[in-house]
């Protein structure tokens, strides 16, 4: 997990190749992943389980991202390569730096006013301890009901976004900016630590029911949350920044994937028609017709992801164009459509050199419905081979799930929503041979 959000400057000990293609990282110690599980049977019917495992991020999710940031520092120019040698010195004893054929007039290199990508050499590897304890009850008749408490906690993980900002916001121009920064020299960049925490714990419910008289099904319902720091997901997914790069845990909140409610249940019933089933007509073409199908469905109910209100612009006079909008008014409109989702009324740009007091993601954009039906039939032919039909609809009741909307208060469609989360309703049919 990639948390895109600045927290610090650049320290003294952040050393750059030449060619600036690598930084020097210094190799992470210790990364022990240990196990633990257990099953009891408390009675006959009754089963406890639990456990406790850690897990590390992979080395092309965290470290490779290191070995590649490459930074803006000058090259020296010694070295060039070709089709034979990667490795052939173009420097000449008269030009050793390959700065041309005045090097007297040619400024030094400056690397401080770049924009570069820079992380700390002490990168660490980010963890996950996942622990889960729960309760499975038989309830019979092909029936268990299980309910559990899982919860994690995610440490060390990566935290990106703009340091070396103005300590304070304040008036002034670019020079006074500079002024405020903690190293007025070094512009600001974007850097990289593993200072970042989250947490997760969820109820999670489940009652199923293995195939007995052609009918299988399972209900599940989970209620969670996840807070984090900063921003979520993998490289900056969420999207965003902190406002405050010396006040990250103002942004604590929850995460950028928090869903509060997943619901789903899926059934697939053998219709109890035909030769040898509840309802078997006497006539044996009439059942051959109604017999051997089989109806599937899946149902689907997810809260709306969380968002916030945004400003373009540097208005905190910082170095971080990343500012919140202020909360001014209830953000629920009386009838919310797509062409008004939220109250725009009850947002306001911050005053200049102020940051907005809007939490985030505070808002909830529309949440997930969904209704997926299917009938499907066997014609055999032989013992192994046959044809299989089938009729599928997807989101059948053409329900429209509404993605965030416009979410930047200075833009033009701020409030409406431009699209949808989801596809709308899809019929297909299709015929298949199985041999």
């Amino acid at each position: 997990m990639r948390h895109a959000s600045p927290v610090a400057v650049l320290p003294a000990n952040v050393v750059v190749s030449p060619n600036g293609t690598n930084s020097i990282h210094n190799t992470d110690y210790g990364n022990i992943q240990g196990r633990f599980g257990f099953a009891y049977a408390v009675a006959t019917t009754t089963s406890l389980r639990g456990g406790y495992s850690r897990f590390y991020d992979s080395w092309n999710g965290i470290a490779q991202f290191g070995q590649n940031v490459g930074g803006n520092w000058p090259s020296v120019g010694l070295l060039t390569q070709s089709a034979l040698n990667n490795n052939i010195p173009t420097a000449s004893f008269n030009d050793p730096l390959g700065l041309g054929a005045n090097p007297i007039v040619q400024p030094p290199a400056n690397p401080f006013n770049n924009n570069g990508s820079y992380y700390d050499p002490n990168l660490k590897t980010p963890y996950t301890d996942q622990w889960n304890l729960g309760i499975d009850q038989d309830l019979g008749h092909s029936t268990t009901f299980s309910i559990s408490y899982a919860g994690s906690h995610s440490g060390r993980l990566d935290v990106g976004g703009r340091k070396n900002t103005a300590r304070y916001p304040g008036p002034g121009n670019a020079a006074t900016v500079a002024a405020r920064r903690p190293y007025p020299y070094i512009a600001a960049i974007s850097y990289d630590q593993s200072n970042g925490n989250s947490n997760y714990h969820s109820l999670q419910t489940k009652l199923s029911r293995s195939t007995s008289n052609g009918l299988t099904y399972l209900v599940s319902y989970t209620r969670s949350k996840s807070i984090d720091i900063a921003c979520s997901g993998d490289f900056g997914a969420e999207g965003c920044e902190i406002q405050d790069a010396y006040n990250p845990r103002a942004d604590r909140s929850v995460s950028g994937f928090d869903v509060t409610n997943i619901f789903s249940a899926s059934v697939v019933y053998e219709l109890p028609l035909g030769r040898g089933k509840l309802f078997s007509p006497s006539n044996p073409i009439v059942s051959a017709i109604v017999g051997s199908w089989q109806t599937n469905a899946i149902g689907t109910f997810v809260s709306g992801a969380p968002y916030d209100v945004t400003v373009n612009g540097d208005i905190a006079n910082t170095g971080n164009t990343f500012v919140r909008a202020n909360l001014v008014g209830n953000p629920n409109p009386q009838k919310r459509t797509a062409a008004q989702w939220i109250n725009t009324s009850a947002f306001a740009t911050p005053l200049p050199y102020t940051f907005g007091n809007l939490g985030r993601n505070s808002l909830r954009s529309d949440s997930s419905k969904d209704l997926d039906l299917s009938l499907f039939r066997r014609f055999p032919l032989t013992h192994e081979t046959g044809f299989e039909f089938r009729a599928e609809a997807f989101n059948l009741t053409n329900t429209a799930v509404f993605s965030a909307p416009a979410h930047v208060i200075n833009s033009t469609n701020f409030g409406v929503v431009t699209s949808t989360a989801n596809n709308p309703r899809q019929i297909q049919l299709a015929l298949k041979l199985q041999f």
